[in-house]
């Protein structure tokens, strides 16, 4: 798949959240490792991005970057809208 084929929209970026009475607990087990994941994918990148030498390579670097920042945010804004910061999972906020 060509890079630029997997930029989101706005509106596949930002899908409807789930009811947690409709959703299996698993299912929101598995969003929230998911969104652990795409965090710490986002900082492994933006890590390497500056400790490597090669424009080339940072410009690809970049580009993949900005793919996973919106699918890091598409599983982010999956999760449940709370009214309180105790539904959020400490370590993933962002």
């Amino acid at each position: 798949m060509p890079l630029n084929d997997s930029f989101m929209d706005w509106e596949t970026m930002y899908p409807k959240p789930y009811s947690k009475h409709d959703v299996d607990p698993y299912t929101k087990v598995r969003i929230i490792l998911m969104n652990g994941i795409e965090v710490e994918a986002a900082f492994f990148s933006h890590q390497f991005h500056r400790n490597c030498n090669d424009n080339n390579l940072r410009r690809e670097l970049a580009m993949n970057r900005r793919i996973e920042q919106q699918q890091q945010k598409h599983i982010k804004n999956a999760q449940e809208v709370t009214g309180s910061p105790a539904g959020i999972p400490t370590g993933v906020m962002s």
